[in-house]
């Protein structure tokens, strides 16, 4: 691997977590939200997966329903402070914190999936 390649590579790694709220923000302003739920997941195993109902719990975040977007998806909430901690541990250099929150994040997946097959 060159210099180049290794640089490109880590910008993108830094700053994968502002493009993913970036994207998820004009989702959700475009309307993207208002297409119809559409999950494999459910369809093939017959369970709803942990990001179930995110993009409507996310739109309310947006609308002000605070309370309406928790009892919607709690993920929604993890997901906005785990990306932008995310990307605030790889600006402060602090990558071994970085792993901690992507496990942090997964057994938080795994919380929300359990909760909605309840």
């Amino acid at each position: 691997m060159n210099l180049k390649t290794y640089f490109v590579q880590s910008n993108f790694r830094k700053y994968s977590s502002l493009l993913i709220l970036v994207l998820i923000t004009l989702y959700v302003t475009l309307g993207g939200s208002h297409i119809p739920h559409f999950c494999i997941f459910e369809k093939v195993l017959n369970l709803k997966c942990s990001f179930c109902d995110l993009t409507k719990s996310i739109e309310q975040l947006f609308i002000g329903n605070f309370l309406n977007a928790l009892s919607i998806n709690f993920l929604s909430y993890v997901l906005i402070v785990f990306l932008i901690s995310r990307y605030l541990l790889f600006e402060i250099n602090k990558l071994k914190y970085v792993e901690v929150f992507d496990k942090l994040f997964l057994f938080l997946c795994v919380v929300q999936f359990i909760i909605v097959n309840i």
